[in-house]
């Protein structure tokens, strides 16, 4: 199917109510709009769980199965694929992919944004002030707009990284060129040869050179913990305001990341430093609703404003930002269902259950009673051979302390 603006806009026009959008609000909506592909057997979501999302079908089959016995299988093309997918909420239908499926996601709190433009109620950010009816409602709708219409700031990949992941996607690449990229950057080349060092990797002989540390690590190990290095430089801002918020999600996402690395070193079939530079980008979208609300002293001011504009926005503009970074679906699913406590689209698991799995058990370090909620997530099963389980909750997290701390020494 041709993903060209063009087309994705005359598609959308056939869509309820996207249909009923202006003409300025349907080329804003189609530039943001990103085809996604289900594989077979994949569920979409499931029957009983809340998620933040309006589906719509466009090519492929979808089966779509309901609590009572009830079945329904939608195809692309057909009236029925024209109209959000079960958008109840929870879900009242699970939906699995019947042979390989494209749909297309919006955050439905957008569409609503969306659907206010072309209504009486229509405003701008210049409309924003003290005298506003609303200001706080005036204020988040305004940010929406402006996302849609390209003005939040996108964090760009440090230049040695994009250097790395670009030369490490060369068939021709090897580790003295890799080496000869990262030595551009002194402090980044020793801590290549600290991390190579250390107890995580248990390395038999010293190592002393950067091209022998990425010798020994490999290159996509090396591709990734060049990122994992280089993310700390995003999480700053020049807002006196917003400095600690920044910190504190940047504390936020190297615990979630060190976690997730414990996890995976557990789990059959994930990579640990993979998992790690997951949890570090989970919340990647965040970041520019910060530097957004820095350059809004009203929403900087307003913390629970900019919480749940956080919340409403990070997980697509997240996803942007990692496919303007040319990461894979992989990472950026990863942002998108960061906080998709349901997910289950697969039984094998998967960076995303990780990741999940490694916030819950960080919030119930402070509320030891979740661990009862969070044993019964889909994800929880997945990990660790299923070791995540009763009794040996408490011997698999003391064994992960040690790893935990060596991840977040190494991590600053």
């Amino acid at each position: 199917m041709t993903t060209t603006t063009p087309t994705i806009r005359r598609f959308l026009q056939t869509l309820h109510p996207i249909a009923g959008f202006g003409p300025a609000e349907l080329d804003e909506l189609a530039h943001k709009t990103e085809i996604e592909s289900l594989h077979p057997g994949r569920r979409l979501f499931l029957r009983g769980h809340r998620d933040p999302w309006t589906f719509y079908l466009l090519d492929g089959k979808l089966l779509l199965e309901w609590s009572d016995g009830r079945s329904e299988t939608v195809s692309g093309g057909e009236p029925a694929a024209c109209r959000p997918l079960n958008d109840a909420q929870p879900r009242t239908a699970t939906a699995t992919a019947v042979g390989r499926v494209q749909f297309i996601r919006f955050d439905t709190t957008l569409l609503d944004v969306l659907s206010r433009a072309v209504g009486p109620d229509s405003y701008a950010l210049e409309e924003i002030g003290a005298d506003a009816d609303e200001p706080r409602q005036r204020l988040f709708y305004a940010i929406f707009r402006d996302y849609l219409a390209d003005a939040l700031t996108l964090p760009h990949l440090p230049d040695v990284a994009l250097r790395v992941r670009e030369a490490v996607q060369q068939p021709e690449c090897d580790a003295a060129e890799v080496a000869r990229l990262i030595q551009a950057d002194p402090v980044l080349a020793a801590r290549m040869v600290q991390v190579a060092n250390s107890p995580l990797y248990g390395v038999q002989t010293p190592i002393y050179s950067c091209k022998a540390a990425v010798m020994f690590l490999g290159l996509n190990t090396t591709r990734d913990l060049v990122v994992t290095y280089t993310l700390h430089e995003l999480f700053r801002t020049d807002s006196a305001l917003l400095r600690q918020r920044m910190h504190a999600l940047w504390q936020h996402s190297v615990l979630v990341g060190a976690v997730s690395y414990v996890l995976a070193g557990m789990t059959p079939g994930l990579d640990k430093d993979r998992a790690l530079l997951a949890g570090l980008l989970h919340d990647i979208g965040a970041l520019p609703v910060i530097d957004y609300a820095a350059r809004v002293p009203e929403l900087g001011a307003d913390g629970a404003l900019l919480d749940e504009a956080i919340r409403a926005l990070r997980a697509q503009v997240g996803a942007m930002v990692l496919r303007q970074w040319k990461f894979g679906g992989e990472m950026v699913n990863v942002a998108l269902e960061a906080e998709d406590w349901q997910r289950d689209p697969v039984q094998q698991a998967e960076y995303g259950d990780a990741v999940v799995i490694a916030q819950q058990l960080l919030a119930a370090d402070a509320d030891p009673e979740r661990l009862v909620a969070i044993a019964q997530l889909p994800a929880w099963r997945k990990l660790a051979r299923g070791r995540l389980d009763g009794e040996l909750v408490g011997e698999v997290l003391r064994e992960a302390r040690t790893d935990v701390a060596d991840v977040l020494q190494l991590l600053g």
